[in-house]
């Protein structure tokens, strides 16, 4: 089994409404981690504005099939991978899918990540995407809750 890790971005195609975006993200998590634990796929999910930026973990063969079903996920679109590669050292083993969605911890992740001025996710390197999912899961583990819907 080949261990790779995966970093995407998407364009969310969510509802307006915050109840119901809230409740749709929560449809996404529970799917994603009943799956994710069934294939030992770990990552960590944030919703940064209109956009998704995530970070999986896992066997090569079972991320690219995650890859398929997002591209044709209705709520997901222009989807990019931003980068892959084989997995050196685990970074979300506690997660089978972690989430965060709340706006002013997502800012505070990023301004301890170093990334003040980003407007959108697209134009942050894969690097700083890692450091920063990084930073949100390591911020759910400190607090003793996970920031997730």
């Amino acid at each position: 089994m080949s261990r790779q890790f995966i970093i995407y971005s998407s364009d969310a195609r969510l509802p307006d409404d915050p109840v119901q975006r809230v409740t749709e993200i929560g449809h996404i998590l529970s799917r994603a981690r009943r799956h994710n634990n069934a294939n030992e796929v770990h990552g960590y999910l944030a919703l940064v504005g209109n956009n998704f930026i995530q970070m999986l973990e896992g066997d090569s063969v079972v991320l690219a099939g995650i890859m398929l079903r997002i591209g044709i996920d209705h709520r997901h679109t222009n989807l990019v991978l931003r980068e892959k590669g084989d997995l050196a050292t685990p970074l979300f083993d506690d997660w089978d899918m972690g989430c965060c969605l709340e706006p002013d911890v997502v800012r505070h992740a990023l301004n301890k990540a170093g990334i003040v001025e980003i407007q959108d996710v697209t134009a942050m390197t894969p690097d700083q995407l890692r450091v920063f999912l990084v930073t949100l899961s390591w911020l759910a583990k400190t607090s003793g809750e996970e920031c997730a819907a």
